[in-house]
């Protein structure tokens, strides 16, 4: 499907092919969102640890 680049170097950005160029944006922003929500996600938990341990030592536990 896709012969040979003009570029030495054989990376997904600078490949003379559009499709290439296209496929490598999108993983691109896909490991970003990856990264974010992975982010987000530690910081979302260890808020909810630190409300719950707090609302533990002052009494306010549901059990």
């Amino acid at each position: 499907m896709f012969e040979n680049d003009t570029y030495n170097y054989k990376g997904w950005m600078t490949s003379d092919y559009f499709l290439k160029r296209a496929f490598g944006a999108l993983l691109y922003q896909m490991a970003a969102t990856l990264i974010l929500y992975g982010v987000a996600l530690v910081a979302f938990v260890a808020l909810i640890l630190v409300i719950v341990f707090f609302a533990g030592m002052a009494g306010m536990a549901y059990t």
